[in-house]
């Protein structure tokens, strides 16, 4: 939604599944906090939020070249092979980067395994940028973006943010930046060309939504709050539209809060919006789910060998009866994922839109001497009643498209509204809606 982040590991201690700090499991020599990411959607600001079902604390893996197998392997003597290669018979090999050389290198082993968006590889600077993104504050222009053909279409954009006061609106599509053609960069690599200290300028080339000519915008990065939970009354409804932009610290507080808040402005039912969620941390999945579901659990997780371990709902929802409706989209990932999935399988809500992302791993971090990190999928999470979703994703019950031009519209926005439901430009939301009223 902004520049790209990801969820910093921390340590914590396993089975404890009730707070953000308490989410990793028993991974060989690393443990920490868990996160859902997805792999579509990212917060650009300096960083992304992104993709991921789980994260546990990098640790140093055990043993070396001698005593790794891998290292006498024939393939691996491959790799050994082209790299020397490279470095005796390259024209220009006085101008390689060994750091270049070894990133691209780890990128395409993470790349193969299939895994996308969430087995990965990470250069220190990627790894600090989503650890203040899933903080939730950052350095940026305060946008959510997600890939498209030909460049970046700005998902989300912050209200109050440098790009809003710039005059980038949803559905802007990032051409390039700062003169550099965009097209086939990963979200991560141009958050990259996107972030950069506060108080400097980035340009950007658009093609506006709206239509009409490219134009340059150039943009003044400043330190960014990410809004994780916003809320807003329907015009003409008792119901409230409650969206989680992410599962970063604290959402799970903040979504009570708002929760409350919407009971006292007289809502009797909610539209949970996870539309565009790239996910976050396991925890917070978990803690957001129990706000709906009484009993039971909120995923399983199974490792390699076939293992399976149950998140069981925490006590004390403050939503368990409340009328509920689930918006999803294909940008809805990871760690959004596990609650829609959650609550469709309760048989709490219906769930209305088009077919999530299909994130299904969760990730296990581990340390690289350099301070870079291998992310790597070492469990597969499942829903509640044991439905597996990687590479599939949750099916909505009610599978609704918006319509053309449509974006989907946000709380920010719907305070601004007079208009009655049926005139809101959201045919998702306006779905959703029609299935809480009497």
């Amino acid at each position: 939604m902004s520049e790209t982040a990801e969820p910093a590991p921390l340590a914590t201690p396993v089975g404890d599944e009730s707070t953000t700090n308490d989410e990793s499991p028993r991974r060989t020599p690393s443990r920490g906090r868990r996160l859902a990411r997805p792999v579509g959607l990212v917060l650009l600001a300096v960083m992304l939020v992104a993709v991921g079902a789980g994260l546990d604390r990098a640790g140093v893996l055990p043993g070396g070249p001698a005593t790794d197998p891998a290292a006498a392997s024939p393939q691996f003597a491959l790799i050994r092979q082209a790299w020397d290669l490279l470095h005796q018979q390259y024209v220009g090999r006085s101008t390689l980067d060994d750091t270049q050389l070894a990133y691209a290198a780890i990128g395409a082993l993470a790349d193969s395994t299939g895994d996308t968006g969430h087995t990965s590889f990470e250069t220190p600077a990627e790894l600090a940028a989503e650890q203040a993104v899933l903080s939730g504050r950052y350095v940026g222009i305060g946008v959510a973006l997600e890939p498209s053909t030909g460049g970046a279409v700005i998902r989300l954009v912050f209200d109050g943010s440098p790009a809003a006061r710039a005059g980038l609106r949803t559905g802007d599509l990032i051409l390039a930046v700062d003169g550099r053609d965009v097209t086939g960069l990963t979200i991560t690599k141009l958050s990259g060309l996107i972030g950069g200290p506060a108080g400097s300028s980035v340009t950007l080339t658009i093609r506006p939504a709206a239509g009409g000519p490219t134009r340059q915008v150039t943009v003044t990065r400043e330190p960014i709050t990410i809004p994780v939970v916003e809320w807003a009354m329907i015009p003409g409804s008792h119901l409230a539209d409650v969206r989680i932009d992410q599962f970063s610290d604290g959402a799970t507080k903040s979504l009570v809060e708002a929760l409350r808040n919407a009971k006292t402005a007289g809502a009797t039912g909610v539209v949970l919006d996870l539309r565009g969620d790239p996910g976050g941390l396991v925890s917070e999945a978990v803690g957001v789910a129990s706000q709906f579901i009484d009993a039971g659990i909120v995923y399983r997780e199974r490792d390699a060998s076939g293992h399976e371990t149950d998140a069981a709902v925490q006590p004390g929802g403050v939503a368990l009866t409340t009328p509920l409706v689930v918006l999803v989209d294909h940008g809805t990932a990871s760690a959004a994922e596990i609650v829609a999935s959650a609550i469709q399988d309760a048989r709490r809500a219906l769930i209305v839109g088009q077919p999530t992302f299909g994130t299904g791993t969760i990730l296990a971090q581990f340390s690289l001497a350099d301070g870079s990190a291998l992310r790597i999928g070492t469990v597969e999470w499942l829903t509640r009643n044991g439905r597996s979703t990687w590479h599939v994703g949750v099916a909505p019950d009610q599978v609704v498209a918006l319509g053309k031009g449509e974006q989907p519209v946000t709380p920010v926005q719907l305070k601004s509204m007079s208009e009655p439901l049926t005139k809101i430009p959201d045919a998702q939301l306006q779905a959703g809606s029609r299935h809480l009223q009497p």
